[in-house]
Formats: C-alpha cells, structure tokens, sequence
C-alpha cells in the first residue's frame, strides 16, 4: 500500500473539511437574493477546489490527485445546478490551466463528479431530508470509481500504473470524507432550518403581538407603562406603542378614573399572584371615559420599582353599552313580538310535552294558559298544510335538518289564518332532544303576496299586449325585457333585442342627445323624460318613435333598471313635415299679403312679391314683365335675382305672336324644363338667359278681365326644377299681384286726378267712385277666392270624418282635426281682416253711450261659457258720444283678450275703470293674466303682431289692431303696461263729452 499516497490524500481531504468550515461561517447567516446566493456559493467553492489543488499528492509529473471529486460531487447533491456547473468551471479551467498528462482525465472527473451528484439530487426522492451516511457512502463509492475510470483516457501504460497506485487509498479514503462533508452539510442545513423556524416565529409571535385584537401591556407596580402592543395604545386612546410607553407613568392615576379600583387590583395581584376578569372605568389619553376587561398576572422578573406585571386588556365599552341596551331591549320584546305577530315554541322529541309564547298562543286563539304539546299543536293545521308540517318535524328529529315553512292554520275560533314556522333541532350527545322555533302571522302578508302574484299577471298581460312598446333595461342599457310591439317597431326578434344595447339601435345624431338626459336621470336632477329620437331598424329602415323613460330604484335608492315606453310616431313625423311645409307656404303668402297691403306703389308691390317668392321657392330668378299696349311691347317691370344677369329692369322685347304667348294670353301657364331645347324659336330674352346657364322656367300670366297685363316669370339653373306645387304658388301669387298692380295702377291715377281735383271734380269724383268699387271687388275678390277653397277643405274633412271616420284609426282622425282647425283659423283670420277694413271705410252714427251698461253686457255675452272663477269689478265709467257699434266691439276685443291671457290663472281678475286726464276721458282693463315683455308693447297693436306663442294662445295677430283704428277714428288713442306672469292693463282715450263735441274722426 502506498502510504504516502494514503497520508497526502487524508491531509487533503482535512484541508476540504476545514474550508468548508470556513465556509459554514461566513455563509450561515447570508441573506441575499436566492439566484445570486448560488452564483457566490459556486465562486466559493471553486476557490475552496483550487486550494485543494495547490495542495495536492502527486504521482508523477502532470499528474495529482486531491479532494474536489468529493467537493464536486457533494456540491452538485446539495446546492444544485448553478453552484455546482460555476464551481465546476472554475475548477476545470484551473485543472485545464495546470496541463500535463491528467489535464483532460482530471476535468473528466470533475465533469463526471458533478454530473453523478446532479443525478443522485433528481432521483432521490428524500433530496431535502437529511442523507444518511450510507447513502454519502455510496455516493462516494459511485464518483470514485466513475473517477478511476477516468484514468484510462491516460496512455495504457501509465494509466496502468495509476490506477495500481491510487485505486486502494482513493476508495479507502475518498468515500470516508464524501460521508465526513457530507455530514457536515447535513448538519449545516439542520442548524440552518432550526435558525429559520427560530426567526419565523418570531416574525410571527411580534406580528401576533401587533395584530392581535387585544391589549398586551407589561407594567411595573409603580405604574410605569414598560411595553404595549399596537391594540393597548389603541384602546387607551394613543397611536403607537412608543406613545403609550412615554405617556403612562402613573396608570394609578393617568388611567383609572377611581385611583380605589387600581389598589383593588394590585391587592389581588399580591394575594393571589393573578387577577381575571377585572373590570373598571378608565379615562383614556383623549378624554373619553371607557370601560376595560384586564387579566393580568405577576411575573418572575424582578424590578427597582417593584414587581412587574404581565396582562390582556379589553375594550368592553360597547358591552357595557350593550348591557344598558338589553334591558330595554327585553322589555321591547314583547310589545315587538305582539305587533309583529310572532312568537316561540318548543317541545320535547320523547315525550311531546311543549310550550308556547303568548303571541302563538294569541295565533292559535287560545288562552295562554292553556296546556299544550306536540299533538295539540299539528291538530291546527289544515289538511294539506298538516303533512308539510310533519315530514319537517320527522326530518327534523331523524336527520337533524332545520325547517322554515309556510302553513295554513284554524284557529280555535275557525279563522282561516296563514303563518310562517321555523323549526331547529337541540341535541345532546348527537341525538335531537328537542325541537325548538319560532311561529309568526302572516296572513296579511299572504293576501298581499296573493294580490300582489295577481298584479304581476295583470302587469304581465298589460306588458305583452300592450299597443306601444315596452321594454326595461340594465343602467348600462342593455335589453332585459321586451314586449313584442317593440319587436314589431324594430324588426327584431326578442331574442336578438336581448343581446343588444339601446345604442346599438338608436340613430347615430340621437345618441348624444339621448345620453345627455340618461346621465342627468342618474345624477338624480330628473326622474324621467321623454324625448323624440330614431331608431335604425333591422332591415336599415329609420323609424321616428316617441320614447318615455324612467328609472325604477330601490328602497335605498340604488338604481335598479330603465323602464322605457316607446311609441311608434313614424306616419305622424311624415305628416308633420307636410303640415309644416303647408304652412310654410301659406305663412310665405300671407307674408305676401302683408306686403302687398303694406305698399303704396307698384314697384314696392312687385319687389316685395318677388323677393318673397323667391325665397319661397328657392329658384334663381324672379322677374314681372308688363304688357305696354300702347308698342306692343313687354318690358321688365321688377326683377330679383341671385346672379348678376345681362337683363335689366326697363328691357323692353316686342311680343312675339306664337303658340306660346297664346298659352299665355288664354290665362294657361308654361313650364320650360330645359330652355335649349324648345321647338319653336324663342325670344331674344330667353337666349339670354340660355346663354347665362339658366336651364329651366316657369311663366305664368297676370289676367285682368281677360286680358294679359304681365308675365311672372321664374328661372333656374336645374333642369326640370319647377314642379305642380310649384306652378300651384306662383298662380295664386299672381292672381293676387294682378289684382295688387291693378289697384296700385288705379291708385296712381288717382293721385293723378287729384292734382286736378279744382278743374276736374266731378271727373275726380266718379273716378273716386270707380276706384272704391273696385277697392271694394277687390275685398270681395280676396274674401271669396281666400274663404271659398279653405271653407270647401273644412266641408269635405267634415264630410270624410263624418262618413269615413270608421276607416281612419285615431291618428288620421287627428290629422283632420288639424286641417279644420287651421281652415277655420284661416276663414277667421280672413274676417278679422275685413272687419279691419271696413271699420276704416264705413260711415259712423255717433249717439250717448252708458259706459257701465254697455261694458257689463259685453262682459256677460263673454263669460257665459268659463267655468273658472272670475272676479270682474267695474268702476264707475264717464259716458261717451260715439258710434255704438265700434264702442261695443272695442270692449268685446279688449276684454275677450284679458280673459284669453288669464286663463292660466286658478282665479282671473278683470278690472275696469276710468280717469280723467288733459281734457279726455281714459279708460281701462287690468288683468292678472300672462302679461307680455314691455319693450315690445310698441308692436301691439300692429296688424298680425303677436307677442306668444299661437300654441299657446289662439289668435290671428288684429283684435289689437281693430281697437286702435276704431279709437283713432273716435279722436283718442291707445296703449298698453305689463310685465311678464304679472298680467297686463290696455288703455284707450276718448274725448270727453261736451256740448261743442262733434262724434268722428
């Protein structure tokens, strides 16, 4: 044997021992990141494996042996992968540093070491256990041979003589120290994991000690606070332990509110060495009186200041508060249980003897005193609840399984009555001994319930069968529930609508609008609103729906849903649009009307027509062509226009006889729908217009008895533009410019004629004559072209309504409703006007008028139809020399006004009266009605001046202006003060009667 090998590799081996010692203590107590603890024990260890090999046994040159096969591999079993690969790469690099012949079977082994160590770690199942020394044992049997293996990578020759040399004392002495490392990490690691359990609980008894909801303190005798945990600093109104500590330096005194109490407590301390359950009052660092539950206990530790004390403090205020609480608390639980109809129960499971509360007993109709037990009690039960009840107490008693039932029962007095029993096993040494519960009345409930199961059906029907749709949605707004009428609107089925958001439906431009009032819903500034939006349909249509929404809350006023009723509005929005463009129309003709009467001349009339026109139609180009008969020529009268055009006001063209101003001349209109293409040749005018890219026209005549005075002319840079409506308006517009330029033309000769009224007046005054009869056609022409078309619309809804009503539904029905409604409105807006006119031209018969007599009758041929209560008072009023039937109709319009705007009144206050003022007599009527805004009172008693709204309040715009002709033509004038919603009171002036007075203008 070679004993100088054997002697070098035990010394060898010591030195492995003793570094890893070295390495026990500098590496026990580290505390760095896992990933970099490994990388720093496979740098330690591959230097503990160079040290190993700067003290080797060397056989021959190039060739040693030392102890990192046994480093290696014990490395690998108990630090794993990275230690080991980075110890071993240091070491190899080393090795492969070192050269000679064992370089490549040197790091062989090392790879060889690491590798069976690896293996052994993954595939013993007890890896994280303690290994046994026969386990090292084999380990180090197993890396050595595997080593000696190795050596055949030498030459065969000198791997001969190295393995007889080394085989015995690597095998003796190799797996010894594999077991001595070994061991020595064993215990390492079993140090290491006694340390960390030590530490964790410690984390864990001071994290015990911080969280437990109870206070920890220690004390001396003295009263000196020496430790508290979180809880005790809480309890005694502080925020930290350290705070507690500083602040109680006498608890004596500091905490107990009767120092007496604290002396009690230390003499029990000093008798019996402890103290349980001691309660006192206690002041607390803020102020606050408490009441504290302590445990405490004398402690071996010794003290300066006396002994030291260890205890538990609770926090019992609330108990204390409770306990006060109980007995009232008792003393309501009878009157609770009497008016809440509930009561208690037990019986005994062997015998069946029991007992009741007085409110069962009251619910069976017995007398409390009355014996009672099991029997007694299911023989109340009618039939069909009886066996409920019994399979639950069988349940009960058998299985151990509570019961809560719904039951019908007769009382003794044969009251059919419904309660509600709750039942709960007792046991003892697992077997059910008694049944005990609860009974309560509620037949009440049971009824409502019933009503109530009733309502929803009713709900449910009324829901599905419903004429509009119906539908309620989450607060995100997602379909929960949908009628089939909303189905039919959208085209959905209900299955889809249920898978979609209202948004999802809803018109993109309605959205936002939408959105506004859902956020002010839920910010509680509305409960509900209805709008009119669109919805986009399945097949893409857009329908127009009328949508009602509310929200639906909770008793705690959490919202719960959207209800939402929607109303299909689509053939009413249609026919709206009509009627608005109809009276678009006919607001655009009475604009025209306006100005035709507003105009003095020809011109004013012609401009003023075809700037209205224009606008109403929207064309190009409006132009008035007259007729000079005297050259045969037609010349343009007026013109408005959009572009700037080559033909001028005063263009004069000779008529050109041809079939189309045949057409003209016969009264028949002519529309051009393209200009360049017309069969026959067309006037130097219309190439003109051709050439300034006008494409279209519309010409219509102005007849007079059958003769063409002018041509209205309309052009268009669009083919095809004008239409039938539009043909339609511009011949009513020149029946009425006809007859305005016919009379503005006669009202020129006129003034004419009057410059020669001295040498021609009876020429002048037959000319007068003439011109009246013709103002005079002229009204009756406008009354009967007007009233005749709109009294035949109003005939034949009557007739349709009245013989086909049964075919219109009630929307139809309404349509027509609003068609008499503005036909008559029209008719009367016709009457007013030509009472208007009249009262300029009829000749007045002025008599004595009795103010009081006349204003009383007027007001009782008014009133005779309210049904609101109306205070009139009248003052008394100075007589009048006037016409009777102007004065009449004055009062009538001025009062029928005050008790038109006051309507909106609970009570409508009217006031008449009169003063004297500057030689004339004023009257009034004062009203406590709407009002109006004073800085438009200027524009009252102008002729179709309204300051409201027609929805509002009916009227055509000239009661106002009738008043103040007939006051001027009477010598006075008239006014008006108001404010808005504090009413209104009109004035007029007439003069006072005298005996030199003359009655007219």
């Amino acid at each position: 044997m070679n004993i100088e090998a054997l002697l070098s590799l035990i010394n060898n081996a010591a030195l492995l021992l003793a570094l890893v010692v070295l390495y026990d203590v500098l590496f026990f107590n580290m505390n760095i990141n896992t990933r970099l603890k490994g990388a720093v024990i496979g740098i330690f260890i591959g230097m503990i494996g160079i040290a190993l090999m700067l003290n080797p046994w060397e056989l021959s040159s190039g060739i040693f042996f030392d102890t990192r096969s046994i480093l290696l591999s014990i490395t690998a079993l108990f630090f794993g992968l990275i230690p080991a690969v980075i110890a071993a790469v240091i070491v190899g690099f080393y090795r492969f540093y070192e050269g000679g012949a064992g370089a490549w079977p040197g790091i062989a082994v090392i790879a060889s070491s690491v590798i069976i160590g690896l293996l052994w770690r993954h595939f013993h199942d007890r890896f994280k256990k303690v290994f046994s020394w026969s386990e090292l044992y084999i380990l180090g049997i197993l890396v050595h041979i595997a080593m000696l293996i190795c050596m055949l990578l030498l030459p065969w020759s000198i791997a001969i003589e190295v393995l007889s040399n080394v085989s015995f004392p690597v095998m003796l002495v190799y797996p010894i120290g594999t077991v001595l490392l070994g061991s020595l990490l064993n215990n390492q690691n079993s140090r290491k994991k006694a340390y960390d359990i030590v530490e964790e609980n410690k984390v864990k008894l001071q994290s015990f000690i911080d969280n437990v909801p109870v206070g920890i303190f220690r004390t001396t005798s003295k009263g000196k606070m020496i430790q508290a945990n979180p809880e005790m600093a809480k309890i005694v109104g502080l925020r930290t332990s350290e705070e507690a500590v500083a602040y109680f330096q006498d608890i004596g005194t500091q905490l107990y509110v009767n120092p007496d109490r604290r002396n009690e407590f230390l003499n029990i301390l000093k008798t019996q060495g402890h103290a349980e359950n001691f309660e006192y009052e206690a002041l607390s660092a803020d102020g606050n009186h408490i009441w504290l539950l302590m445990n405490a206990r004398v402690s071996d530790e010794l003290n300066d200041d006396g002994f030291i004390i260890d205890g538990f403090i609770l926090n019992i205020t609330e108990l204390k508060n409770t306990e006060k609480v109980l007995k009232k608390t008792e003393s309501l639980l009878y009157e609770v249980s009497s008016i809440a109809h509930i009561g208690g129960w037990e019986f005994d499971v062997s015998t069946g003897e029991g007992t009741w509360t007085s409110e069962v007993a009251c619910i069976h109709d017995v007398d409390p005193s009355d014996e009672t037990n099991k029997n007694i009690g299911l023989s109340f039960y009618a039939p069909s609840s009886k066996e409920i009840i019994e399979k639950a107490i069988h349940d009960a008693i058998e299985k151990g399984e509570p019961y809560d039932v719904e039951l019908e029962l007769i009382s003794a007095k044969k009251i059919h009555k419904w309660v509600r029993t709750l039942g709960r096993p007792v046991f003892k040494d697992g077997n059910v001994v008694k049944l005990t519960g609860s009974m309560q009345d509620i037949t009440e409930r049971k009824i409502a319930a019933d009503k109530l199961l009733e309502s929803e059906g009713r709900f449910r029907a009324t829901f599905e069968q419903a004429a509009v749709g119906m539908c309620q949605s989450t607060m995100e707004g997602s379909f929960i529930q949908v009628n089939k009428r909303m189905c039919d609107i959208t085209g959905y089925s209900s299955k889809e609508l249920l898978s979609m958001n209202f948004a999802d439906i809803t018109y993109p431009e309605d959205y936002p609008k939408e959105i506004y009032h859902v956020e002010n819903i839920l910010a509680g500034k509305i409960n509900d609103y209805s709008i009119e939006k669109r919805y986009v349909c399945k097949d893409g249509k857009v329908v127009w729906v009328n949508l009602t929404v509310a929200i639906v809350r909770h008793q705690d006023n959490k919202p719960l849903y959207f209800i939402g009723i929607v109303e299909d509005i689509d053939k009413r929005k249609h026919a709206e649009k009509e009627v608005k463009h109809y009276n678009e129309r006919l607001n655009m003709l009475h604009e025209i009307d306006k100005g035709i009467i507003s105009s003095f001349s020809s011109e004013q009339i012609a401009n003023t027509v075809l700037k209205h026109l224009r606008k109403l139609i929207s064309c190009s180009l409006a132009r008035l062509m007259l007729v000079d008969k005297d050259t045969d020529e037609i010349f343009v009268f007026a013109m408005d226009s959009g572009h700037v055009s080559q033909i001028r006001i005063g263009t004069r063209v000779k008529l050109n006889h041809n079939r189309q101003l045949d057409q003209l001349r016969s009264g028949r209109s002519l529309v051009f729908s393209d200009l360049s293409i017309l069969e026959e040749p067309t006037s130097p005018m219309a190439s003109m217009l051709v050439k300034e890219g006008i494409c279209s026209g519309l010409s219509v005549p102005l007849i007079i008895k059958e003769e063409m005075i002018g041509i209205l002319n309309l052009a268009s840079f669009t083919p095809g533009f004008f239409n039938p409506d539009h043909q339609a308006i511009v011949e009513e517009v020149a029946t009425q410019l006809s007859i305005a330029i016919r009379n503005s033309h006669l009202n020129e000769q006129v003034r004419k004629h009057t410059i020669e009224l001295e040498r021609y007046v009876k020429e002048r005054t037959s000319q007068l004559e003439e011109a009246n009869s013709e103002l005079e056609a002229f009204t009756y022409s406008v009354s009967h072209d007007l009233r005749s078309p709109l009294r035949a619309i109003d005939g034949f809804s009557r007739i349709i309504i009245e013989d086909y009503g049964f075919l219109f539904d009630e929307e139809g029905k309404r349509l027509f409703d609003i068609i008499r409604t503005n036909t008559q409105k029209m008719d009367k807006l016709i009457t007013d006007l030509l009472a208007f006119s009249r009262i300029g031209r009829n000749e007045m018969n002025c008599i004595d008028i009795d103010m009081n007599a006349l204003v009383k009758s007027v007001f009782a041929d008014l009133i005779v139809h309210e049904d609101k209560k109306v205070v009139f008072t009248v003052a008394d009023l100075p007589g009048v020399c006037a016409d009777p039937t102007l004065i009449r109709q004055l009062w009538t319009n001025l009062l029928s006004n005050s008790l038109k705007y006051s309507m909106r009144s609970e009570e409508l206050i009217i006031d008449v009266g009169a003063y004297a003022e500057n030689g004339m007599n004023v009257y009034y009527v004062k009203d406590n009605g709407v009002g109006f805004d004073p800085k438009y009172s200027h524009k009252l008693f102008g002729i179709f001046q309204r300051l409201h709204n027609e929805k509002d309040f009916e009227g055509t715009g000239v009661g106002l202006a009738i008043v103040q002709r007939i006051i001027h033509r009477h010598g006075g004038k008239a006014w008006a003060e108001g404010k808005v919603n504090e009413g209104a009171t009109f004035y007029f002036s007439l003069p006072v009667m005298e005996k030199e007075y003359v009655c007219g203008e």
